[in-house]
């Protein structure tokens, strides 16, 4: 027995400059659309257009890090500028807060480059057995965190 493919149409009827969703039926199946099923997932978004909130970041000297297309390798390092200490979101914001990064990374200046432009961070891999640096994955520096508003928890 085969499945039927099913086409549906949105149709949307213009009333006082809103949008409507109404119902069609195609092959005896009804489906409603909403505009919130119009919207572009997050994976097909410009990194650029999702808010500061939704992106990795590390907090490093008041500002926010996020990661860039580029890593270095460990001769590049320079000095340790800090460690990651809390993962997740917090009312109050402060240095090594992260939403993604492994409390204990460490991260670093790099050579021939100001810290207050880029940094790097380990990217680790943690096993039961093993526990070692994959890369050093290169971070830019983005607004500071006083420019976004804080989550009330």
């Amino acid at each position: 027995m085969s499945i039927p493919t099913l086409i549906v149409a949105l149709i949307f009827s213009q009333n006082n400059n809103e949008s409507k969703p109404q119902l069609e039926t195609v092959s005896g199946y009804q489906e409603e659309k909403t505009d919130l099923d119009l919207m572009n997932p997050l994976w097909e978004q410009d990194d650029k257009a999702i808010e500061l909130d939704e992106r990795n970041y590390i907090i490093h000297d008041g500002f926010y890090y996020v990661p860039i297309d580029e890593e270095v390798n460990e001769s590049q390092l320079d000095t340790i500028l800090g460690t990651v200490t809390r993962i997740g979101e917090w009312e109050d914001r402060r240095e090594g807060d992260t939403r993604q990064y492994i409390p204990g990374t460490k991260y670093y200046s790099i050579k021939g480059i100001k810290d207050k432009d880029k940094i790097a961070i380990e990217i680790l891999w943690h096993t039961i057995y093993e526990h070692k640096i994959l890369k050093y994955q290169v971070m830019e520096r983005e607004k500071p965190i006083s420019e976004t508003p804080q989550h009330g928890r």
